[in-house]
């Protein structure tokens, strides 16, 4: 048997017909670091890129 898995847990995921095990980001978190990020870079122009990792979530059904 062949599995599928989906990725931001979208509301169809969760539907009987496909109960499709999804990673759920965590998009609060995400928010949150784009606004830091965004913060930072017009405050201070020489800054670089930034790198963020969120730990996703795993959503079994």
């Amino acid at each position: 048997m062949r599995k599928i898995i989906g990725c931001d847990d979208t509301p169809l995921a969760a539907w009987e017909g496909y109960r499709l095990t999804t990673a759920r980001q965590p998009v609060e978190q995400l928010v949150e670091q784009v606004l830091i990020n965004l913060a930072l870079v017009l405050t201070d122009t020489a800054s670089g890129g930034v790198i963020v990792r969120v730990k996703p979530m795993l959503v079994i059904r």
